[in-house]
């Protein structure tokens, strides 16, 4: 949790299952003010309104996020949920896997 807190750009993917963590991260992401209205009497002339504080994403909700989903957050920033890509899906894909090859022949184990 150390270096979570040290990081300025932070990103938490699916498959996460830390009871401690995730109540964390569902209270990083926040909470969403909802107005809500209700009209009451006969002729529906009298409304009211208020507002109430809804959690954005529960535990279950950062619990069940699906595989290439995640959790950014970023210092000054609101969180966000992004679509992560695979390298291989882009046009470095090749050079990625040439230098991983290269140098994984490099170790000395």
């Amino acid at each position: 949790m150390a270096f979570w807190g040290a990081a300025n750009i932070r990103v938490a993917g699916s498959g996460l299952s830390d009871d401690k963590f995730l109540p964390f991260l569902a209270q990083l992401v926040g909470d969403l003010d909802k107005r809500s209205s209700s009209t009451s009497g006969r002729s529906g002339r009298s409304v009211s309104s208020s507002m109430q504080r809804e959690r954005i994403l529960d535990v279950a909700d950062l619990a069940a996020l699906p595989r290439g989903r995640a959790i950014l957050t970023s210092s000054g920033m609101p969180a966000g949920l992004i679509e992560l890509q695979h390298y291989s899906t882009k046009p470095y894909g090749e050079d990625v896997q040439d230098s991983q090859r290269y140098y994984e022949g490099q170790l000395k184990i």
